[in-house]
């Protein structure tokens, strides 16, 4: 009786069709020449002493000073602001904020991408200054950004203003203000152009 049994369960066991083994993965052996390494961002340093430009700013009254370290190409590679009120939220905002712009500008960050990206950001302090080529700010980051620009990006002072002004056709259309920053924009054929922050807009015909 036993070995009946046995046997019939050697018979299913045969008849019982098997599952197809699963082809095994395939390695496919890449040559070094086309293997890409990712680089990681690479930290430039500054020497351990630089020069360094020192300027003092006045929003609404609120006093303090931007502190630029220089690469040896005279570069801008870390910023430091200090509040003349010390202690308050706001000199520790700054202190935060500056670290992480030097941290950009240290990893290769443009200068000109990090001012587009906080230029005319708005909250207080804000109001009039005592910069001759920064007459408003929006905000503290604003002015440390216009200011930057202004130092190193060689954007338009308020005497690159007034010649750009003087070049405009009296008999063209009078150009709208910037929707952006407010100043008088320029019309360069089918478009304005504004001097201030080059925001760009369509002309109307």
């Amino acid at each position: 009786m036993v070995s009946g049994i046995s046997f019939i369960r050697h018979a299913l066991a045969v008849m019982r069709p098997h599952a197809p083994h699963a082809p095994k993965d395939e390695v496919k052996i890449v040559p070094k020449d086309e293997v890409k390494i990712a680089e990681r961002p690479r930290r430039r340093k500054l020497s351990d002493e630089r020069n360094a430009i020192t300027h003092k700013f006045d929003i609404a009254g609120h006093e303090g000073y931007i502190i630029v370290g220089l690469y040896e190409d005279a570069t801008p590679g870390e910023v430091f602001l200090v509040m003349a009120k010390e202690g308050s939220t706001i000199s520790g905002f700054v202190d935060a904020f500056a670290q992480a712009v030097s941290a950009a500008l240290q990893y290769g960050v443009p200068l000109r991408v990090l001012s587009r990206k906080f230029r005319h950001m708005r909250f207080e302090p804000a109001g009039l200054t005592k910069h001759p080529d920064i007459q408003t700010a929006t905000s503290i980051v604003d002015y440390v950004f216009h200011w930057l620009d202004l130092k190193f990006a060689h954007a338009p002072t308020s005497v690159d203003r007034r010649v750009m002004l003087s070049t405009i056709d009296a008999n063209a259309d009078a150009a709208p203000p910037c929707v952006t920053c407010g100043a008088l924009m320029l019309r360069h054929g089918t478009r304005h152009t504004c001097p201030s922050c080059n925001e760009i807009a369509a002309a109307e015909r």
